[in-house]
């Protein structure tokens, strides 16, 4: 599990790049020099993604399932950035 800290900044960046356009499987490679430690799940989250899978099934490995179920109602709503900003100042 990361961190709270490691939730804040990856939610920060993946707001950041979404909310620039940035499609989703891009951002979270991106995601892989922005947390080394974490590299190996983001990338394979790249893919998954890129297979077809959401986004919140996946983070479900690395964050609690509270927010996880904020990324899932982002996916369903279309409003990813929004969500990543509110998961960020919490």
């Amino acid at each position: 599990m990361m961190t709270l800290n490691e939730i804040g900044a990856s939610a920060a960046a993946l707001g950041n790049q979404v909310g620039a356009g940035i499609p989703i499987d891009q951002a979270l490679s991106r995601m892989a020099q922005m947390q080394p430690d974490y590299a190996e799940f983001w990338m394979r989250s790249a893919q998954e993604v890129r297979s077809g899978r959401m986004l919140s099934n996946l983070l479900s490995e690395v964050w609690p399932e509270a927010l996880v179920s904020a990324v899932r109602a982002g996916e369903h709503s279309g409003k990813m950035d929004s969500v990543f900003g509110r998961i960020e100042e919490t």
